[in-house]
């Protein structure tokens, strides 16, 4: 088990990357992490990591608090590579720089090495249809400073199909919380929540 309690980041310059972020994820359990810029994403990669100290909270793997990197915990960098199976592995924009069918490709080629033997992924993209094709969970997080604005369960059956009526349900629903965590919801006649209209321009 992966416990994130609590953890927030402060620079030296006074900047505020994150606050009070916690989750647990469950072996083999597969956490996408989207939002807008500036919520903290890279930053929690890197202390989960243990590449970066958190100024507030702890990471613990197994029972074991994470203060440096440890073997048991890869992470990628956007870069499209995939590396021996370690308990945990941190995706950071892997497939960015990749055109939509070479990113397709390799969603599936990383679902099915996952398949193999279950380790813990935490992804972080801004690509939605990404985040519903992988994750079992989503996580949207809110900038300045980063925390957690809503946590979306995504049990579609694998593969998904990414022109069903049910992807395009959650499609919507991850769209609706990124514009909310954004504050780009707007209040209709009725007093319902919509996104506002342009709503999937949300990077």
């Amino acid at each position: 088990m992966l416990v994130v309690d609590r953890i927030g980041k402060t620079y030296p310059n006074g900047v505020r990357a994150l606050d009070g972020i916690s989750l647990n994820v469950a072996p083999g359990e597969i956490l996408v992490v989207i939002g807008g810029s500036g919520c903290g994403k890279s930053t929690m990669l890197r202390a989960i990591s243990g590449l970066d100290t958190p100024s507030q909270g702890k990471v613990v793997l197994d029972g074991m608090v994470i203060t440096a990197p440890h073997e048991q915990i890869g992470i990628i960098f956007q870069e499209p590579r995939l590396v021996p199976r370690p308990q945990v592995l941190l995706l950071d924009e892997p497939f960015s720089a990749l055109d939509a069918f070479t990113r397709a490709d390799l969603q599936d080629h990383l679902l099915d090495l996952w398949a193999d033997s279950k380790p813990t992924l935490i992804v972080v993209t801004h690509d939605v249809e990404e985040a519903i094709v992988l994750a079992d969970r989503i996580m949207v997080m809110r900038p300045h400073p980063g925390r957690v604005y809503e946590e979306i369960l995504c049990d579609l059956p694998r593969p998904r199909d990414r022109q069903s009526a049910a992807f395009d349900f959650v499609k919507r629903r991850v769209l609706a919380a990124l514009d909310r965590s954004l504050e780009r919801a707007v209040i209709t006649d009725d007093g319902e929540t919509r996104a506002a209209a342009g709503g999937g321009l949300w990077w």
